[in-house]
């Protein structure tokens, strides 16, 4: 009596149609993957967008965007008691500075020199501050000049459509004989001496609408390597936590980084930039497909295409410009 069995043949077809099978439910199951990751960014967005809120409601003003220098905070350090987070912001020292018309004695240099507190904070990875589909986010990063292993995010402020100082002459590549080159934004890294304090804007600055006015949006973290420091996503460092509409998003065009030793250029990462320059300007970036999130001054949470065009999206960036959108 024979035995049945499989030939060669027959189980040569079952494991192709398995392979295809495998095939056709991978990419799915990524698609679903990124969705979820999608998603995620979305309502971080739109918490940080409550967030901001809650703060102006309570203070009459936007919180600072920074305050001078990498050690007297960022947004990030402001919004930390409407994002749960008392704890961290009790521990954080000399928050924005009481330094009256003196240069803040703290090094401008990253958290040199700082309280063991504020280290602790920069060391901290918030989830409400990652996106999961960034592949570099997660566990803390290089250690720094004084051993501290630094926290990064994926969300940043709006400092407008120039560079992070919001210096006017020559800085904005869509300006036109319309519209000067910077036309106002809802944060800044200036320090008023006078009173000792950053400069903070109240909503009744954005005078272009809250709905024609981005307030934060998505930023890829930054690759450290060797004595390479790259600080973008290291939102409780000012630099690190601002982007500006300067390129649109997820530009090929590289950010603009100060110092060259901050500057990891991986263009092939979506994370080209230029160290060495004046003056900083960090494009909004993401890796979903197509675009970032980003939240606008009414709260809502908006997915902007790579392809946006140029000035709509440099537009979109100004808080005082006083011209029609469109559509985007």
């Amino acid at each position: 009596m024979r035995r049945r069995g499989f030939t060669l043949i027959e189980l040569l077809v079952v494991i192709a149609i398995i392979a295809i099978l495998i095939g056709l439910l991978l990419p799915a199951v990524q698609k679903v993957r990124e969705a979820a990751a999608r998603a995620k960014c979305s309502n971080n967005l739109k918490q940080l967008g409550l967030a901001v809120m809650n703060y102006e409601s309570s203070y009459a003003m936007l919180p600072p965007g920074d305050a001078y220098t990498g050690s007297l905070g960022t947004w990030q350090h402001y919004l930390l008691p409407y994002i749960e987070q008392q704890a961290l912001y009790t521990m954080y020292s000399n928050l924005g500075g009481t330094l009256g018309t003196t240069t803040p004695t703290y090094s401008s240099s990253t958290y040199n020199g700082q309280p063991i507190g504020n280290l602790q904070v920069a060391d901290t990875v918030l989830p409400t501050l990652t996106c999961p589909s960034d592949p570099n986010a997660g566990g803390a990063k290089p250690s720094g000049p004084n051993g501290v292993a630094f926290g990064f995010g994926n969300y940043a402020v709006n400092f407008g459509n120039t560079m992070r100082t919001q210096n006017h002459a020559g800085r904005d590549p869509f300006a036109s004989a319309i519209r000067p080159a910077f036309a106002g934004a809802p944060f800044s890294y200036n320090y008023n001496f006078t009173i000792g304090k950053p400069v903070q804007f109240p909503l009744s600055s954005i005078t272009d609408g809250m709905s024609n006015t981005l307030l934060v949006a998505e930023v890829l973290q930054g690759v450290s390597t060797g004595s390479i420091l790259d600080f973008r996503g290291f939102g409780w460092y000012g630099p690190g936590g601002e982007f500006t509409t300067f390129t649109t998003p997820n530009s090929a065009t590289p950010d603009n980084i100060q110092f060259a030793n901050y500057c990891n250029n991986l263009p092939q990462q979506n994370l080209p930039c230029l160290g060495g320059t004046t003056d900083w300007a960090l494009a909004a970036r993401s890796k979903h497909t197509g675009g970032v999130n980003a939240v606008l001054g009414d709260g809502s949470v908006k997915f902007f295409t790579s392809s946006i065009d140029p000035n709509t999206w440099s537009l979109l960036g100004s808080s005082q410009d006083g011209m029609p959108l469109g559509n985007y």
